[in-house]
């Protein structure tokens, strides 16, 4: 698979991982966000996209109605993907995909990159009121948003 991908290969893969402290811990506690996820994807993606287009530099990236619903598709599977667990030669392959795409269509990283920071801003209120407030790390989170 990634003789098709010579930009990054496995082993630079996993030793970006271990860069940023990512474990299979972290993989583990990544797979109890998914019922929080899939219940909250809608409206985290509709802020997302709101938020970006608040910028006419992003809005000009995405020419029409069914490029939008297109991306949104895509960022929901994305962002409930995130929580499968499984962060090796799949997962990355999708990954410089969809970076590519976003060379191709002229997004620059400093956008999507920036969307992290709203993802995190977004997703842990709602990780926090759908877990255990009793603990001082919250327990895997309910079924509510």
């Amino acid at each position: 698979m990634f003789r098709d991908h010579p930009e990054v290969s496995l082993a630079e893969w996993e030793r970006r991982k271990q860069f940023v402290g990512f474990t299979a811990e972290d993989a583990r506690l990544l797979t109890e966000l998914r019922q929080m996820a899939v219940n909250c994807v809608d409206s985290i993606v509709e802020e997302l996209y709101r938020r970006w287009f608040l910028f006419p530099e992003l809005r000009s990236v995405f020419p029409d109605e069914t490029m939008i619903r297109r991306v949104k598709s895509a960022q929901k599977q994305y962002f409930i993907e995130l929580t499968y667990g499984d962060y090796g030669e799949e997962y990355l392959a999708k990954r410089l995909q969809i970076g590519r795409l976003h060379k191709r269509i002229g997004l620059a990283p400093r956008w999507y990159v920036g969307a992290y920071s709203i993802y995190t801003e977004l997703v842990f209120p709602r990780w926090w009121r759908s877990s255990s407030r009793t603990s001082p790390r919250p327990a895997a989170p309910s079924s509510r948003c």
